[in-house]
């Protein structure tokens, strides 16, 4: 099936979302290097034949996304996490993570009035104070006690053990006793 309409480059890392309406909503991506154009477009499935309509994006959208995960609630669809690049340009590292920022806010866009909200959720790193790196280092030592004291303990048994092995009961001996 071919569709018509406004020219929507291709994509991947990008989502798609099936509207209420049955339309489906695409959003941002990347064609390997860069942001495609349009950033969202709607295919409208209602009509044959299928026809591409490139949206404008409303304030406050996320720009250049890609690698995040979207879901429609209603007449909201929810956009989260990824990366995103204020240029539009993303560059593949080695270690095949995007060399850009990682994007912790969620973005809910209104279907029908094409308004965005924006929930900041970038987390805050804290470094360990040096009062739970003393509480660590305390319970390493201390387990470190426990082990040698219990392999002591075992060495002592087994040397006991294997002294009683040698030894011959005779009548009227303790061990002789012990054995009946």
């Amino acid at each position: 099936m071919n569709a018509v309409g406004d020219y929507i480059q291709g994509r991947q890392l990008f989502t798609a979302i099936l509207a209420p309406d049955g339309n489906i909503i695409i959003y941002g991506g990347n064609n390997v290097i860069n942001s495609p154009i349009p950033t969202m477009a709607t295919l409208n499935t209602n009509i044959s034949p299928y026809t591409w309509t490139a949206n404008k994006l409303g304030q406050g959208a996320p720009q250049y996304i890609t690698g995040h995960v979207a879901a429609i609630n209603g007449t909201h669809m929810i956009i989260a996490l990824g990366a995103t690049s204020k240029t539009g340009t993303f560059e593949l590292t080695s270690n095949s993570t995007f060399n850009n920022n990682l994007n912790y806010d969620i973005y809910a866009l209104n279907i029908q009035t094409n308004v965005w909200s924006v929930n900041s959720t970038t987390p805050t790193l804290s470094t360990p104070t040096s009062s739970s790196n003393i509480g660590v280092i305390l319970g390493v030592i201390i387990a470190v006690v426990i082990v040698i004291i219990v392999c002591v303990l075992v060495f002592v048994f087994c040397q006991k053990c294997k002294k009683d092995k040698n030894i011959i009961p005779t009548p009227g001996s303790r061990d002789y006793q012990q054995q009946r």
